[in-house]
């Protein structure tokens, strides 16, 4: 099941206004890389998906010279499958901190202006996690946005519920007038399994197809898990990643 997602609105409100290259920040599995992907999908005829962390063969893309016409033909030797249409294609660079070359490119991409690019990264500014930037920041030549858990409202919209009933109980808060008490017990049973549940994406997902609390804590420790083991990961000073330990 796809959710529906907020950020979705504001990653359209930026394409169709004038914009540098988007960096998307955000807490490790809030559903950055799920919710670009759909984005370019239904808002452009390409998508060209980069995953700068498990292909790190995409690398060597960004070490020579930052001209975009022979970034495309490195990016399309490593990937065949490509297509690079001006006006049409949006690139996504995903988890782009363990790609710092990457980044500085994005200030030739912006010169450039035939490519949309999106590149995400859930560790961005956390010190000592991602390699130094050799080549700069490209500042003036980005954007950034951050993307969340989802909220009680996203929960609610994902449940099913109606707008005008939401149009109702905010009337009424604003008016402090009394809810109705039917509506008022709804409510509140959706709020306390929102609390329960948490807003990451994939513990949402479970709860609306099972509704089996059980198998929602699974997913739960998986997530905390899957956080937990990147606690240790940081670069030295000569860019090799190490592990920490202790405070892993």
């Amino acid at each position: 099941m796809a959710l529906q997602r907020s950020i979705t609105e504001s990653l359209a409100q930026w394409k169709n206004r004038p914009h540098h290259p988007l960096i998307l920040k955000g807490l490790k599995k809030t559903g950055k890389t799920f919710s670009v992907r759909e984005f370019g999908s239904q808002y452009y005829k390409n998508t060209v998906y980069l995953d700068l962390r498990n292909n790190t063969s995409l690398h060597k893309a960004f070490k020579g010279s930052f001209d975009v016409n022979e970034m495309i033909i490195s990016l399309s030797a490593e990937k065949p499958d490509t297509l690079f249409l001006p006006g049409e294609t949006l690139i996504i660079l995903d988890e782009i901190q363990d790609c710092p070359n990457a980044r500085s490119s994005l200030k030739y991409w912006d010169l450039d202006g035939r490519f949309d690019v999106i590149a995400t990264g859930s560790f961005l500014g956390v010190k000592g996690f991602r390699q130094v930037y050799s080549r700069g920041i490209p500042v003036g030549y980005e954007e950034q946005m951050t993307m969340h858990p989802l909220t009680f409202l996203e929960f609610l919209d994902n449940l099913g519920m109606k707008e005008d009933v939401i149009a109702y109980i905010r009337s009424c808060i604003q008016k402090k007038e009394k809810i109705l008490p039917a509506v008022h017990q709804s409510f509140r049973k959706y709020y306390f399994q929102y609390l329960i549940v948490g807003g990451m994406p994939e513990a949402v997902n479970c709860f609306l197809n099972t509704h089996d609390m059980n198998q929602v804590k699974t997913v739960q420790n998986s997530i905390l898990q899957s956080i937990k083991d990147d606690f240790g990961r940081y670069f030295d000073a000569r860019g090799n990643e190490k592990i920490n330990e202790v405070l892993k």
